[in-house]
């Protein structure tokens, strides 16, 4: 295995944990919704719980890309900037087409396509510094 991806794997393994873990927390409290009826004090309970390993999540993810080195930490920062543009956009598209009566967005939906345009921006970036 090169020493670049030992790295990535040595930086990022935190990040990917909580990342998943969070994924299985909602995926659990998605199912506990419809499965069992819930307090309405449970429910909001239950709705936050994703929040903790979703800020862990972040938390590592930074500290992983500021463990990097100069060249890979300008691919992420721009990584991120272009995604949070592009998902702007896409939420007053999602927002204009739903005035026109022509498609309802759910939030999924933008997630969804935020984490696809993310990896897609990613992917183009790191070719064009290659």
């Amino acid at each position: 295995m090169k020493q670049t991806m030992k790295g990535y794997l040595i930086n990022f393994r935190p990040a990917f944990v909580w990342g998943i873990v969070g994924l299985a927390i909602v995926f659990a409290s998605g199912w506990l919704f419809q499965s069992v009826a819930l307090s309405p004090t449970l429910r909001i309970l239950l709705a936050l719980i994703p929040l903790i390993p979703a800020c862990l999540f972040l938390y590592y993810l930074v500290k992983g890309i500021r463990g990097l080195d100069e060249l890979q930490q300008r691919i992420y920062t721009e990584t991120a900037t272009l995604t949070f543009i592009v998902t702007v956009l896409m939420a007053f598209l999602f927002g204009s087409l739903q005035r026109a009566g022509l498609y309802t967005a759910k939030w999924d939906d933008i997630g969804n396509t935020m984490m696809f345009v993310w990896v897609c921006i990613y992917l183009l970036n790191d070719w064009r510094y290659r």
